[in-house]
């Protein structure tokens, strides 16, 4: 069997990735590593080429079994071209044997889809990286500087600082001009921040936590040569190899940048349509007299140059049939203005060059074969061959944020393990402070947050920064209170923790503290299916949606892919006309996916724990949970008129933290219980013909068993958010579009 292999595994532990082998594996789809891309578009799909429009067929990490337990153990599985497999008992037997994976136009194998110098020769499987990593014309190296514990930079003739240089996680590196007393190696983060130094004689650095770059202060002076320096793997040092001794083996000036194409490869082909639309010149037309290209034709546009092979047929439905006929030199040889499709090129053509009809243009298929089939665009196939060199990835290069679809953060949103010790940050520049101002505290990492959201904390210490989407400090406070609202512009917040409490530290989203949750992330496994679910299904709702302990056990069972629209302490109502968050505002209802074809809400919560008015039932007033209610159906009925549009009620839920100014822990100020903002709901379903889930009636909580259902009287446990799962299984599978 021909075979492709992919290294991937996941650990959960440290929400790290290191390589592992999943073999045999017989087909890839390569993505991009942008934020929250990679699991989106899916590891391990693949797609028929022998089906008109290319079925999808998925197979990927999203859709393994979902009794998986943490963490995971790829080692478990094993993928076969028709059976999957765990500890040697077959799943399913339902993906068939394809000889092709079709590539995307949008995959990072294309032109527009690769960055310029985003591919460096270790990236790649043709280019052995040398052992020495040290650069000798890498700019960032600093002749006359040396660096100390804070990673400050200090001008001294008599040493020099190495470039930036690649390092994770406990891997060590020796470099064969340091160990010089009171000099070290620094050590930064991905985005080349400071994280550590080592300030003591050391020739040797091993990376830490979070790691992804170190600088060495070589012992060699301003007038010294660099050419000797060695920088490479392990505690001691090696013969002296160049850095680009491996390099130059491969590089020549006969192939220049972006001179390999796709059709320059052996790995690549041309799917059934041959016809690039985005190549065409526009408002011109195919001289089927000289073969050139003459404009002043509204009505078409003139391809390029068609690949084909003489006394071949092939089809095309574009209603234009000029074209013409060309050798191997791109020469012209004939044409035609009235022959009709399908064609059969001529004796001694090497390529063709059509006429599409502008209307036609985004559709056309030009196809070898006698009749047209199914439209498919424009694309490269990637070819299943012997030989192709595995495609992997570097340890600790794929981050949490990358894998926002198969991991699920924590509620707590302050990593204890990335705090400073004996650091806080100064509320006057947003800057990380030493000890020996604040002994007793610790400086967070960048928290990402959202602007105009609340987010509670239960530190003692106050002292807190703002920063924008690029870590630049905004503003900060070393006064103000938790909860606290996230100043407009700013995507990031610096805390300080005491640290007699550093263990049990929660910075959470909403307004209220809930019961404490450790800093991490847990599997997001949605379902597990023969059949590829193809239903979208959008889930709003406050942190017991966006929390999503429910939502997996739903979607495995009708077979549907969920969407979490959820956000934590947000209501249905707005407060104010500056709320931008409300569950029936324009920005909630315009986050819905267009391709949803199931549609729930679920809120109330926060209405109910924030005394928010009920209002008339007929009320369209927005500020009011009624009202709110009525808004978000007209605005998402009128947004989605085919969509399966269900509503759940207000859970049962009782606010320990409220018992000495509420009537009781489940009564709010204005007299209402979780139950009347259920009420609430299922009055607007019946007024609006919205189909109503009622959570709160048939999960059967109450001030009895809550304990068992309920993690903080509020958000469901494991046990609460199966109830929670079967009551809309039940509700909503008889329903399906």
């Amino acid at each position: 069997m021909k075979k492709i292999f992919l290294i991937v595994a996941i650990l959960f532990a440290n929400v790290l990735l290191t390589a592992q082998t999943i073999t045999p594996i017989t087909y890839i789809k390569l993505s991009s590593l942008q934020s929250s891309s990679l699991l989106n578009s899916t590891i391990f799909p693949v797609q028929d080429s022998s089906v008109a429009g290319y079925v999808n067929k998925k197979l990927s990490l999203s859709n393994l079994s979902n009794n998986l337990l943490s963490p995971l153990d790829i080692n478990d599985w094993s993928f076969y071209n028709d059976t999957l497999r765990y500890n040697g008992y077959a799943k399913f037997n339902n993906y068939t044997s394809i000889s092709t994976l079709t590539v995307p136009g949008t995959a990072s194998v294309t032109e527009t889809g690769l960055a310029n110098s985003a591919v460096t020769p270790g990236k790649t499987s043709f280019m052995v990286v040398g052992k020495n990593k040290f650069n000798v014309n890498d700019p960032n190296i600093l002749i006359g500087y040396y660096l100390w514990g804070d990673g400050t930079l200090h001008a001294n003739s008599s040493y020099t600082v190495t470039g930036y240089i690649p390092i994770i996680q406990g891997q060590t590196l020796y470099s064969n001009y340091s160990g010089i007393s009171g000099l070290l190696n620094c050590q930064y983060d991905a985005g080349k921040n400071f994280i550590s130094g080592t300030n003591f004689t050391t020739a040797a650095a091993t990376g830490v936590s979070g790691a992804a770059y170190v600088r060495f202060t070589l012992n060699i002076p301003s007038a010294g040569s660099l050419s000797a320096v060695q920088i490479e793997n392990g505690t001691s040092g090696s013969s002296y190899q160049p850095y680009t001794d491996l390099y130059n083996k491969v590089i020549t000036p006969a192939i220049q940048d972006t001179n390999i194409t796709y059709s320059k490869t052996k790995f690549f082909t041309l799917g059934k349509n041959l016809f690039n639309y985005a190549t065409v010149t526009k408002s011109a037309f195919i001289d089927w007299g000289n073969g050139s290209v003459d404009g002043g034709f509204p009505a078409g546009d003139a391809s390029d140059f068609i690949s084909v092979t003489a006394g071949l047929t092939y089809m095309c439905n574009t209603t234009i049939p000029y074209r013409a006929f060309y050798d191997s030199n791109q020469v012209f040889v004939s044409g035609n203005s009235s022959g009709s499709y399908p064609v059969t090129i001529p004796a001694g053509c090497r390529y063709i060059r059509i006429t599409v009809d502008t209307a036609h243009l985004s559709v056309c298929q030009f196809e070898l074969g006698t009749a047209s089939s199914n439209f498919a665009p424009y694309t490269y196939i990637l070819q299943d061959l012997d030989g192709v060199a595995p495609i992997t990835v570097a340890n600790n290069s794929i981050t949490p944020a990358q894998l926002s679809n198969v991991l699920l953060p924590s509620k707590n949103l302050f990593n204890m393990a990335a705090a400073a010790y004996k650091t806080y940050i100064d509320w006057t520049d947003g800057n990380v402070n030493g000890y020996s101002y604040y002994p007793s505290a610790y400086a967070s990492d960048f928290i990402p947050v959202t602007a105009g959201a609340v987010y509670s904390c239960n530190t003692a210490i106050l002292y807190k920064a703002f920063y924008n989407s690029n870590y630049v400090f905004v503003s900060g406070s070393m006064a103000g209170t938790y909860p606290v609202t996230i100043p407009a512009g700013c995507s990031y917040i610096r805390i300080t923790a005491d640290s007699a409490n550093l263990a049990n530290i929660q910075f959470e989203a909403g307004q209220y503290q809930t019961s404490y949750f450790p800093y991490g992330y847990t599997s997001k496994w949605q379902y597990v299916n023969p059949t590829p679910p193809t239903l979208q299904w959008a889930s709003d709702g406050d942190s017991i949606t966006r929390e999503g302990y429910w939502q997996p056990a739903v979607a495995k069972a009708l077979n549907i892919i969920n969407t979490n629209l959820g956000i934590p302490g947000t209501r249905v109502s707005l407060m104010g006309g500056s709320d931008s968050m409300g569950m029936c505002s324009n920005y909630r209802v315009g986050r819905i996916p267009s391709n949803s074809n199931i549609i729930t809400l679920l809120g109330g919560t926060n209405d109910w724990a924030g005394n928010a008015a009920l209002g008339d039932t007929s009320s369209m007033d927005s500020t009011t949970f009624c009202g709110a209610l009525n808004v978000w159906i007209k605005k998402v009925t009128t947004a989605f008129p085919t969509a399966r549009i269900f509503l759940l009620t207000t859970t049962y839920g009782e606010m320990s933290g409220e018992a000495g100014t509420w009537t009781n822990t489940y009564t709010n100020l204005i007299g209402l219980t979780t139950r009347d903002y259920a009420n609430a709901v299922i009055l607007a379903g019946k007024r609006n013909s919205i189909p109503v889930i009622d959570l709160n009636n048939d999960c059967g909580w109450n001030t009895y068993n809550i304990g068992t259902f309920l993690q903080d009287g509020i958000h469901p446990n494991a046990l609460g958010a199966a109830r929670m799962a079967n009551v809309i299984i039940k509700k909503i599978q008889g329903l399906l579009p």
